[in-house]
């Protein structure tokens, strides 16, 4: 069963539609042919074009899986190190982990012992009760640097987080 919509001018030739192949009996023999060679060329025209596209379209696919494939190693061959929030390609460069953990032994080190020194400094306070105003007239000028660390330290949190704050001066500040 052929499906045909033939464009010929309907004055030449009354077809409005060609369903079965017995109804090119009423056309002359030569268009009869035409036709058949037409529709049968454009189908082999059609199967090689999709032959042509599948080929294409496979190929582009391999291309495609090999790509993968290479980007697949590329990553694996980057081993990603975290060592102190550090990331490190051991192909480009190395860094050495132990300078690393001594300098972190060493910050917690001294952290520690500013604790301590500021808890012993506490408990003096709170045992000594005899004239504790005039030790402390004399140590109260060396805690100024930390009372700026932590007005600062407060600011920068309220600009962060609260931007529009009655507070202090950033580029949000209400002014009454």
């Amino acid at each position: 069963m052929v499906l045909l919509n033939p464009v010929i001018r309907q004055e030449h030739y009354p077809i409005l539609e060609v369903k079965e192949e017995n109804a090119f009996s009423d056309l002359p023999e030569d268009i009869h042919t035409l036709i058949k060679n037409l529709s049968d060329s454009n189908l082999q025209v059609n199967n090689q074009f999709h032959e042509q596209e599948f080929q294409v379209r496979e190929q582009e696919s391999q291309v495609h899986e090999q790509e993968f494939q290479v980007h697949e190693q590329e990553f694996q061959e980057f081993q990603v190190y975290e060592q102190n929030s550090i990331a490190v390609n051991p192909n480009e460069y190395s860094i050495d982990i132990a300078d690393n953990n001594q300098d972190l032994i060493l910050f917690q080190n001294r952290k520690k012992e500013i604790f301590d020194l500021l808890d012993e400094t506490k408990n003096i306070l709170d045992k000594n009760v005899a004239n504790p105003n005039k030790w402390l007239d004399s140590i109260e000028k060396n805690f100024e640097p930390l009372r700026k660390l932590v007005k600062d330290c407060k600011q920068f949190e309220r600009k962060n987080h609260i931007p529009n704050t009655w507070k202090d001066r950033n580029n949000n500040t209400f002014w009454l």
